[in-house]
């Protein structure tokens, strides 16, 4: 039996929204549909869905964060002391072992740091809606939002229209600037 083709397709990113007692994590992604952006929450045992219309869509926050320096921090600490004592016991007895076990952990750590400098910036991005402020935790990573809201920028502009410049300078956050 033939099947259909699934109707969505798969926007980048993936993240975390919520961590139960270390045990079950809350995993979202996002999903491109023909006019709505679904947002998936899976655990272990439930789905749960958001769709956000593109004719619904007023704006996209892309907020940077300090995430990924925090972590290059937090790996940074962890190569010192995982290599640390190595480096120490090297110095005391002269051992070649101790001196390759702490260029391993050393080298371990800073190829995690490597690979967290080069997935790019961190972000929190939200959308929002007449009705809502939402989260999107799959995009957590400057890039990939860049990169996401690169591809559903035509979609809600087609959806929604776009705006002119009258209506720019009729809209009443301009006017008030306006005033002052």
């Amino acid at each position: 039996m033939a099947r259909t083709p699934n109707p969505y397709t798969k926007l980048g990113g993936r993240g975390i929204r919520r961590v139960a007692f270390g045990v079950s994590a809350t995993r979202c992604r996002l999903w491109l549909g023909e006019d709505h952006l679904l947002a998936v929450d899976a655990t272990m045992t439930s789905e749960e869905y958001r769709r956000f219309y593109f004719r619904d869509i007023e704006a996209f926050v892309i907020r940077r964060t300090v995430r990924r320096q925090v972590m290059n921090w937090l790996l940074g600490f962890l190569a010192v002391i995982t290599a640390g004592p190595f480096t120490a016991a090297y110095f005391s007895e002269r051992s070649v072992g101790f001196l390759f076990a702490a260029l391993g952990c050393g080298l371990f750590w800073l190829v995690c740091i490597l690979f967290n400098t080069l997935l790019g910036a961190t972000c929190q991005t939200h959308i929002r809606t007449a009705a809502q402020i939402e989260q999107l935790p799959s995009l957590v990573r400057v890039p990939a939002a860049r990169k996401a809201l690169a591809r559903l920028q035509p979609l809600i502009v087609a959806a929604q229209g776009q705006a002119t410049l009258e209506e720019f300078a009729s809209a009443p956050w301009i006017a008030m600037e306006r005033t002052r």
